[in-house]
């Protein structure tokens, strides 16, 4: 009876690990596709220094990245002048992003950027206006300003 029985228990795993498929391993596909009754976001403003002085309107949600160029070793990293709340939210901090092309990424020698994060939160007006002072002696070395209207 004990034989029979092991003989039964075998054939059910061996049956059971036949049919089993091994796990995924690594990242599985996501659909790109936004989840059901909500509108696809729309992809972030990216302004620079040469967009100085632009005008951007903007729906509530929507992001805004500004990527400021920035030499590390003798400018300071670009300041806010005034805060942008409550039309924009500010996402996390500030950041610098060098650009020595992945060698090190902090390398100020090869310069970089100061990159800051918004989203629109209200609807409204604001300026974001943000300059950048020299390392040596604290004068403002430059200066930009964009209007930004959110719908």
């Amino acid at each position: 009876m004990l034989a029979a029985r092991t003989a039964f228990a075998a054939c059910l795993l061996g049956a059971a690990a036949a049919s089993a498929q091994p796990a995924p391993t690594g990242p599985q596909p996501v659909s790109a596709q936004p989840p059901a009754g909500m509108a696809a976001p729309a992809a972030p403003v990216e302004l620079t220094n040469a967009a100085d002085g632009r005008k951007v309107t903007i729906k509530r949600g929507d992001e805004i990245k500004l990527v400021l160029d920035i030499n590390g070793l003798s400018e300071l990293a670009w300041e806010m002048e005034k805060p942008a709340a409550p039309t924009l939210a500010q996402i996390g901090e500030r950041i610098y992003v060098g650009n020595s092309h992945g060698t090190n990424s902090y390398d100020v020698l090869s310069g970089g950027f100061t990159v800051y994060r918004f989203r629109a939160e209200q609807p409204g007006m604001v300026a974001l206006q943000l300059s950048k002072h020299s390392r040596a002696d604290g004068k403002t070395l430059a200066t930009v300003h964009y209007d930004v209207t959110v719908e």
